[in-house]
């Protein structure tokens, strides 16, 4: 992989955003951005958006679905999107 896109940089994408970095990769979203078009220079797409927990306890997919969204208009052919999914334990 020669570039990566990582949408949100929290504590799963900062650190992922990091290590990309210090393996050589080309990395887009080390900037703050909310502009997409961008997404169809890169190999691969990681989004580390938040998935909440709702009041069944399960993942509220929301933020990934609007990211998806947003982004899908500027994929190009071939590109791999990766959903790291780590979900957000909401506490009573």
């Amino acid at each position: 992989m020669k570039s990566i896109a990582i949408v949100g940089r929290g504590c799963v994408g900062l650190p992922l955003s990091l290590q990309f970095a210090r393996s050589g990769a080309a990395v887009l979203g080390l900037e703050a951005s909310t502009d997409f078009s961008r997404i169809g220079e890169v190999d691969a797409i990681t989004l580390c958006v938040p998935k909440p927990l709702n009041h069944l306890r399960e993942p509220d997919l929301s933020y990934v679905l609007e990211t998806g969204r947003a982004l899908a208009p500027f994929l190009k052919n071939g590109s791999l999107v990766v959903l790291e999914s780590i979900p957000l334990i909401s506490l009573p």
